[in-house]
């Protein structure tokens, strides 16, 4: 028998292309020319000993390995800045883009179709929904959802490649749902809220006329659920809530959903991903080794940056009322006797950003607040680590206050008046010194967005970032002095 291999289209990209003699079963063997991209059509001519033959023609598409290298996907017309938040193995990629750098402006989807495919970038959406309109999930089909404005809700969607835009509504008595992921083979996952209001993760299958609530894990996690991932067996993860805002990565597998596992002084973790062989990946709160932070003993320890009216990154603090945001991680490890003071931004008196751990017959919890108005109170976990911020707006004199990256409280406060501004930790106040540890510290001059202290909680800086004042990531492991970046 033999094999005679043809090249009929394209043939200058080959370098050879052989097919090896005897033996029942052949091997074609086909070598293309370095970096050479193209489809080329090849015919296999078989003849037997008998004399009979048969052939048989196909596509074959080389490409170059993929170079680790960034490309600029470009932006809509008339929009300026864009997100990324899918890719799929054909290298199309989906997400929004927006009229300014913040991206809450106008969003609206795009897709890429990749650069094999011609590199072309195309808007989808709003219609027949409406801005803010941003896709977060992609499957190898270029399938699209996310989530979009339809009157007053914010409802989930999905678009087939070649079908319009179709709203998946919300859970029932809810406003708000977004599809996060899809698994290819029609199934969707996502957050949405229910009828109290409550986030929950949900599932949707295609042909499906809604949305199927997954519930929440068993107590103490049974407050609110999210899900951001499916695999093709229907596996889901994503996180689970106890009321007292602790969140736990988890799974749903065989209809349960349970925390995927418990860490000492996980407060905050999150399942992002998960593969055909049920392994996931995700982020957590605990310190993993090599990471420091600073730890004050409770008794005299106390660190003061004296003025952020200059700042030799020239972003400096403004005195008054003045937009602004505070950000650290923080472990409580031990309630005070009175009230101790981790944190005060500003003279010691009416005006002033403050922190307070209180004792435990007056809650036992952190207020942060300003001086002589009000604030937000957020429950502790004496020995456990939670990120914890504030923005300031001026305009509309509003606090808000995060944990963990996501809105706790806000309070309308009132007398903000930031003089001399220091920064002091530690032992701000003559009442108990604090006790417990502080991390990744941060003073900017801006009212940080929801999105920007989601988005940047977890992250490191640079020292470098717009609106920044002082950064303290605590990383050294010894000695008497700490570094402002």
């Amino acid at each position: 028998m033999t094999v005679t291999p043809q090249a009929l289209v394209n043939a200058e990209l080959l370098q050879s292309f052989t097919v090896p003699a005897g033996g029942n079963f052949r091997t074609l063997n086909i070598v293309p020319k370095p970096g050479v991209i193209g489809t080329v059509h090849l015919r296999l001519n078989v003849l037997d000993a008998g004399g009979k033959s048969a052939q048989t023609e196909f596509d074959l598409r080389i490409e170059p390995k993929p170079a680790f290298s960034v490309v600029d996907l470009g932006v809509l017309p008339g929009k300026s800045a864009g997100f990324g938040t899918a890719i799929n193995d054909r290298g199309a990629v989906a997400g929004y883009m927006a009229d300014e750098e913040s991206l809450e402006s106008n969003p609206v989807g795009f897709l890429f179709n990749g650069l094999a495919n011609g590199g072309l970038l195309s808007q989808i959406g709003p219609a027949p929904l409406s801005s803010p309109f941003r896709a977060f999930a992609l499957d190898n089909g270029n399938s699209l959802a996310g989530a979009a404005k339809n009157g007053g809700q914010t409802v989930a969607w999905l678009k087939g490649h070649e079908d319009a835009v179709t709203s998946l509504s919300v859970l029932p008595g809810g406003s708000f749902a977004a599809v996060r992921a899809l698994n290819g083979a029609g199934m969707m996952a996502g957050v949405a809220t229910n009828s109290g209001g409550k986030s929950r993760a949900f599932s949707f299958s295609t042909g499906a006329v809604s949305l199927t609530d997954l519930g929440v894990g068993p107590a103490p996690f049974d407050d609110q659920s999210e899900a951001f991932a499916l695999n093709i067996s229907n596996r889901y993860v994503g996180s689970v809530s106890a009321t007292d805002k602790r969140r736990r990565a988890m799974i749903v597998k065989e209809g349960i959903m349970r925390p995927l596992f418990s860490v000492p002084d996980d407060t905050n973790s999150v399942a992002n991903g998960i593969n055909a062989f049920d392994q996931v990946v995700g982020r957590a709160t605990t310190f993993a080794g090599g990471d420091t932070a600073l730890n004050f003993d409770g008794t005299d320890d106390v660190l003061t940056q004296a003025n952020l009216l200059t700042n030799p990154t020239g972003t400096p603090l403004v005195a008054g009322n003045a937009a602004h945001t505070v950000e650290a991680w923080i472990k409580v490890g031990a309630l005070p006797a009175d009230r101790s003071w981790p944190l005060l931004l500003g003279n010691s008196g009416t005006g002033a950003h403050h922190w307070l751990v209180n004792k435990a017959s007056s809650g036992g919890d952190l207020y942060v607040g300003i001086y002589d108005s009000v604030g937000v109170s957020i429950p502790v976990t004496v020995g456990a680590w939670m990120h914890v911020a504030a923005s300031y707006d001026p305009p509309t004199s509003k606090l808000v206050v995060y944990r963990n990256g996501q809105p706790f409280g806000t309070n309308t406060v009132s007398g903000v008046n930031l003089q001399g501004i220091p920064l002091v930790l530690g032992a701000a106040n003559t009442q108990n010194p604090f006790n417990g540890g502080l991390d990744e510290v941060r003073v900017w001059r801006t009212t940080r967005t929801a999105a920007q202290i989601a988005a940047g909680y977890t992250q490191r800086l640079t020292g470098a970032e717009t609106g920044l004042v002082a950064y303290y990531p605590f990383d050294e492991t010894s000695g008497a002095a700490t570094t402002s970046e």
